[in-house]
């Protein structure tokens, strides 16, 4: 059975990370909080009044500019972020690669 081969000829699975992942509120980071990311520098979420994804032990995806998941982060205090996780892009494609801190 080759059913299971199609997979890697997939250039984006069904989902993409941050559609299954769209249960965690979205924050959008700009070009350079991205790029500071890959190398383990976390953005500060700043809180606006009744923002509840800015509240201390919440799961947040930080969305890069082009749209795709940049990292997963638990949020602080003051907002600043513990990242969990960070997704790359490889050679131009989907989210691929992943970082992680404990």
């Amino acid at each position: 059975d080759d059913a299971f081969e199609t997979f890697f000829d997939m250039d984006e699975p069904g989902y993409s990370m941050s559609s299954a992942l769209r249960h965690l509120p979205a924050v959008k980071i700009s070009g350079d909080q991205a790029r500071k990311l890959v190398d383990g520098v976390a953005p500060r979420i700043i809180s606006t009044a009744g923002d509840s994804e800015s509240l201390p032990g919440n799961l947040v995806r930080l969305i890069r500019p082009d749209g795709k998941l940049g990292a997963i982060g638990e949020v602080g205090v003051a907002g600043f972020l513990q990242i969990r996780r960070v997704f790359k892009v490889a050679g131009g494609g989907g989210e691929r690669g992943a970082r992680s801190w404990p």
